[in-house]
């Protein structure tokens, strides 16, 4: 199959729909799903929403839009090098129907005006971005890479800039408060102690990384973590 194998790479979900739940996978794959919360974890089901005009590489970071949860902004790490076809580290993401494959991509083009500034080896901006958050007040974009963070105003229609005062490191995630992306739903009456986990099989040796494997994937807890069952095999989650 298409972008097979890997591991699940980033969860997200928003305080305003505990039943929607974002998650992408190492190779690509990008799925969304609108009963996260069902009593039954084997009722859980997924639809895949990535397609030839996504990157294959691999998925950083995800927004999902509070106001409308069918809508995110996803982030890719790895280089366009690797991906021509198919460039960019920033996109604004639509689920756009149940169709398989029925996601539309808008590359918001950091490195124009953006990660073009940063020391890349060609001076193109071509970097890994690895998370993406948002001020949903101002309707701003902050996007961490290699070298910084980046700002996109207008949620990223109007330009970008490098963050000034800030050393150029790798910054590997993002937090923004007050911020509707919550990582799981706990405590409430909706979903009371209800707890989504990814997890990855790697193998590191002195000579060797085996990446991904039966050990990976998704797995759910409806009472705290104290019992966990795997969702990855349900529906529309392959």
């Amino acid at each position: 199959a298409d972008r097979a194998g890997g591991f699940v790479s980033f969860l997200a979900r928003v305080d305003a729909d505990h039943g929607t739940l974002w998650a992408t996978t190492s190779a690509g794959r990008l799925f969304v799903t609108h009963n996260a919360d069902a009593s039954d974890p084997e009722a859980v089901t997924w639809h895949r929403i990535d397609n030839a005009t996504s990157p294959t590489r691999f998925p950083s970071g995800i927004y999902v839009d509070p106001d409308d949860v069918g809508h995110a902004w996803v982030t890719y790490s790895g280089y366009n090098a690797t991906t021509p076809t198919t460039p960019g580290h920033a996109f604004e993401v639509h689920e756009n129907g149940s169709a398989p494959g029925s996601g539309t991509f808008e590359n918001l083009n950091i490195e124009g005006t953006g990660s073009s500034s940063f020391p890349t080896p060609f001076s193109n901006g071509d970097l890994p971005a690895s998370d993406v958050v948002r001020d949903d007040a101002n309707r701003t974009l902050y996007v961490a890479t290699d070298f910084g963070v980046l700002v996109g105003r207008n949620d990223g229609r109007s330009g970008w800039h490098v963050t000034n005062g800030m050393p150029r490191y790798e910054v590997t995630h993002l937090e923004i408060q007050p911020s509707s992306r919550v990582a799981t739903c706990v405590g409430t009456a909706r979903c009371p102690r209800l707890l989504y986990a990814a997890f990855w099989e790697t193998l590191r040796t002195p000579w060797s990384l085996s990446s991904g494997g039966p050990g990976s994937g998704l797995w759910r807890s409806t009472d705290g973590g104290g019992r966990w069952e795997d969702v990855a095999k349900n529906p529309g989650f392959a």
